[in-house]
């Protein structure tokens, strides 16, 4: 499979920068797994089928078409503030 092709596509972002439907390449899977860590987040391997469902579920709504919600939730500051978020969390959940 080459290293551009997308491998997975997330299905349960938890509370990362990831959405739902976002593809994953094996590389972005294995950055994305040392950012959150492995139980952050669920995917599946990637197929069509799961992607235009998943895509017309939530990507076509009219909320998501008349705002720039994905392009925020990928920007690298919107990624750095869901970390420290995420780890702060995940700290403290550490603590019970």
């Amino acid at each position: 499979m080459s290293n551009n092709m997308p491998a997975f596509i997330v299905i349960q972002p938890g509370l990362t920068g990831l959405h739902i439907s976002k593809l994953l390449t094996q590389k972005e899977y294995k950055q994305a797994q040392k950012i959150w860590g492995s139980e952050a987040f669920e995917v599946e391997k990637f197929s069509e089928s799961l992607f235009d469902t998943l895509y017309a579920q939530f990507i076509k709504l009219p909320e998501f078409l008349d705002s720039n919600l994905l392009s925020i939730m990928n920007s690298p500051e919107y990624i750095r503030a869901h970390m420290k978020t995420y780890k702060r969390l995940m700290s403290l959940y550490n603590q019970i």
